[in-house]
């Protein structure tokens, strides 16, 4: 399998059904970025609402859970970080 990066990115549509091409998500900023924009697109087309997704290199408490945080601006809703932090 062939690593994409700056260089070789512009092979991929010609290619993409055949599975030969990974991303390394691990220490590109602009590979990880792209895929919370992934995300969020796939996040609105699935259940109809859009999100916002952030970057982030590491998380430093060792609690922490992965989770989808809700919008704050909804009526009655109650993000993860709040209700982890009353627990």
């Amino acid at each position: 399998m062939d690593v994409m990066d700056d260089e070789n990115a512009w092979t991929y549509w010609s290619r993409s059904d055949a599975h030969a091409m990974v991303m390394n998500i691990g220490w590109q900023p602009k590979a990880r970025a792209g895929l919370c924009r992934v995300i969020e697109r796939w996040v609105t087309h699935l259940l109809g609402f859009p999100s916002r997704w952030k970057r982030l290199a590491s998380i430093e408490d060792r609690d922490w859970r992965w989770f989808v945080g809700l919008d704050t601006r909804v009526p009655g809703s109650a993000t993860p970080v709040e209700r982890y932090r009353a627990r």
